[in-house]
């Protein structure tokens, strides 16, 4: 996404030009790598999901970067010099660890499919599959944004609580407080540019981080369109009996002596 020309939308008061800009950095479609051949309870887990035409939602604390939802902070001090006392600070932390997408993720990447460390990260070095998705609903992805260093968000945190400050409890929302609140919302997928090969794009559900859970990939604002299996997958069989049950395409991928990148050919 242009960041930019959707920061200038927003702060031009232009939601529909910004949600225009947000919308249209989504790909038409997204893949999700699986691995298999860690262990039977977990492939079997794996093959019932897929089975089940379902995405799992995981809680972020399982991620693998520990980095996770710390792309923005504040400065406490100064907080404390503009004359916020601790009890606002604190909330104002829970408030921005709140807004950072605690809850329940799934997360897809853009890259082509054919990309041999994808395999590598998340599919057991290609002994998984992965699936590719039509986007339906763009509405539903959020795209991960690749920053050098975490965002100082002090101004806008102190603007936000002043603004709050002065209207009290019964005070509705100004057009400023709207487009600071969706700044924030929209800089809270950040991950360090280390992890910008990835192209990633997630789905949050909005909920307290608890246990994760499965849901209809339908519902999620995609559509299952085919699956492609790892160079060393073993489940061949078993997944092209899945395939066949949801109507979707299944391929293969196999390595040539002329490139570094694995052509797919259908089953």
């Amino acid at each position: 996404m242009n960041v930019s020309d959707y920061s200038a939308a927003l702060l031009k008061g232009d939601f529909k030009e910004a949600c225009k800009i947000e919308q249209e950095s989504i790909p038409p479609k997204l893949y999700k790598y699986f691995p298999l051949g860690v262990s039977e309870e977990k492939d079997h887990e794996i093959l019932n999901t897929l089975k089940a035409d379902e995405l799992w939602f995981s809680p972020i604390s399982g991620f693998n970067d520990p980095y996770e939802y710390m792309g923005l902070f504040i400065k406490e001090e100064r907080l404390k010099q503009a004359g916020y006392d601790d009890a606002m600070i604190a909330a104002v932390n829970k408030t921005l660890t709140t807004i950072s997408g605690q809850g329940l993720v799934c997360c897809f990447s853009a890259t082509d499919c054919c990309t041999a460390p994808m395999w590598a990260y998340y599919a057991n070095w290609a002994k998984g599959f992965c699936v590719e998705y039509d986007v339906i609903n763009r509405c539903t992805i959020r795209e991960v944004l690749y920053e050098s260093a975490p965002l100082d968000v002090t101004g806008t945190v102190a603007r936000l609580l002043k603004s709050a400050i002065d209207k009290g409890p019964d005070g509705s929302l100004s057009i400023d407080d709207k487009i600071s609140i969706k700044l924030l919302i929209k800089n809270t997928c950040i991950k360090h540019k280390s992890w910008e090969h990835e192209r990633e794009y997630r789905i949050v559900l909005p909920v307290e981080e608890g246990k994760g859970c499965g849901l209809p990939v339908a519902s999620s604002g995609l559509k299952t369109n085919r699956i492609i299996l790892g160079l060393q997958c073993s489940h061949d069989k078993e997944i092209i009996e899945i395939a066949n049950r949801l109507g979707v395409r299944v391929s293969k991928l196999h390595k040539t002596k002329e490139s570094y990148f694995a052509e797919e050919y259908q089953l």
